[in-house]
């Protein structure tokens, strides 16, 4: 009964998503803000429903579920206990499987499948696979998040990660063709150079890459960056406070992170300028630092993220466990251990800190 309303519950969820998704214009709607309480159980019932899809069609799952003797999730009310299902990583799960077997029906597709290649950092490169109904869903939110952080102002964008196989290279290219003069040029230099030397300064850029590599680019360039429109976005690893300044005193305009991972996804989390207020708070409140953060060592990296559609939980070693909650994924992840350090700040907790702590919500613009 409890597993039937849930259901029902969902499924006019998602027809009323599905209407709203139709336009950028409409999306707006699914982030009305002061619901935040019933984001984040829906993102408990979707996990579930993606759990069930997995341990059902995906047959790696299913073995998974097996070997570690889980059968179904319990509710309590109409709310799964999504906690219970045991996490997955790249040692349990994904070296264990074959891509294959990791996949709905346990195949790749013919076509409409793009495959990325990880880094190999912590050894052999991994392949993920990419339907095309996933990648049409993170390209509309890209999209959507890019024109809600920056306007829907004419676009000229630099795609400055490595190129090929990794998962911010052509996907990026492709996420952002539409809405945008695209080039893709990787991180070189010169060539970045010549793009907006041979252009001008009348467009407004973005410059997508790495933290390093757009220092690099910053130093070496020769460009009189003020006298140009530019926006970097990074993503792949943190950036301090000390470098966004020293970036924005050279000229850049406005700097934001993404969070992502080619296990996961692309632009699971974003900054904007309330997290960068919040992250700057923290690194001069030691207050405010002491009642939200959990982990000793370099200021952590501080996004929003949806959790309706990436459920975000934290483990007894606190590192992160993400579900993907949208639906139509070729390589479902359920509790995914990428075995990062984090933890979700809820509305409400953010909200009863800076209360303790003195400090007005002004603080935080856009808050």
């Amino acid at each position: 009964m409890k597993r039937t309303i849930a259901i029902s519950l969902l499924k006019a969820l998602s027809l009323y998503r599905w209407i709203l998704m139709r336009t950028e214009s409409t999306t707006k709607f699914i982030f009305v803000p002061g619901l935040e309480k019933t984001r984040w159980k829906i993102g408990k019932m979707r996990t579930w429903v993606e759990f069930e899809r997995a341990r059902k069609k995906v047959p790696a799952y299913a073995q998974f579920l097996k070997e570690n003797g889980f059968k179904k999730v319990r509710f309590k009310g109409i709310t799964p206990l999504v906690g219970e299902i045991p996490s997955i990583d790249k040692e349990n799960y994904v070296r264990k499987y074959s891509i294959d077997s990791r996949c709905i029906g346990g195949k790749i597709p013919a076509k409409g499948v793009v495959i990325d290649e990880s880094s190999g950092s912590s050894g052999k490169p991994t392949n993920w696979a990419r339907g095309s109904k996933e990648r049409r869903l993170n390209k509309h939110f890209l999209t959507f998040g890019m024109h809600n952080l920056l306007g829907k102002e004419p676009l000229f964008m630099i795609n400055a990660f490595a190129l090929g196989p990794w998962a911010t290279g052509m996907n990026i290219s492709m996420a952002f063709v539409e809405i945008a003069i695209l080039k893709s040029l990787g991180p070189d230099v010169s060539k970045i150079v010549n793009t907006l030397q041979d252009f001008g300064p009348k467009y407004r850029y973005v410059i997508l890459g790495y933290p390093p590599f757009l220092k690099t680019l910053v130093d070496t360039a020769g460009i009189e960056w003020e006298k140009y429109n530019i926006t970097f976005i990074f993503g792949g690893e943190a950036m301090s406070e000390t470098m966004r300044d020293y970036l924005k005193l050279k000229g850049i305009r406005h700097i934001y992170s993404s969070f992502g991972a080619s296990d996961l996804e692309l632009n699971i989390a974003a900054e904007n300028d309330t997290t960068i207020a919040l992250r700057k708070l923290l690194a001069t409140n030691k207050k405010l630092a002491e009642r939200l953060l959990k982990h000793t060592g370099a200021l952590p990296m501080i996004f929003q993220y949806p959790p309706f559609d990436f459920f975000i939980e934290s483990n007894e070693k606190g590192e992160m466990l993400v579900s993907i909650c949208r639906k139509g994924y070729l390589s479902p992840k359920i509790r995914y251990n990428i075995h990062d350090l984090g933890h979700v700040v809820r509305t409400h907790e953010l909200k009863n800190a800076l209360a303790e702590c003195g400090i007005s919500e002004d603080a935080l613009p856009g808050w």
